[in-house]
């Protein structure tokens, strides 16, 4: 995948939160910081897929957002770029 070792922090805490919510938090902010977490992570790739786009490697990433599909109508495929 080529992500940098250094963003695993991310991952851990943004995997914490969704997984447990807001340590003694209520309900509504354990969803706030669920959807904060989920919003961080989808940001992350967004940039992670438009540098790849611009800039490709040999790498998984790079390998499957730079991946051209044979099924342009049919159910399930993406309808533009970007569609993330």
């Amino acid at each position: 995948m080529d992500w940098p070792l250094e963003d695993a922090p991310l991952f851990t805490e943004a995997t914490d939160v969704v997984l447990f919510g807001k340590p003694g938090g209520t309900q509504e902010e354990s969803d706030q910081a669920r959807i904060a977490a989920g919003l961080t992570v989808a940001g992350y790739f967004q940039k992670v897929i438009e540098d790849r786009r611009s800039n490709p490697r040999t790498d998984a990433t790079s390998t499957l957002i730079n991946t051209r599909s044979s099924c342009p109508t049919a159910p399930g495929c993406l309808k533009t770029r970007n569609s993330f």
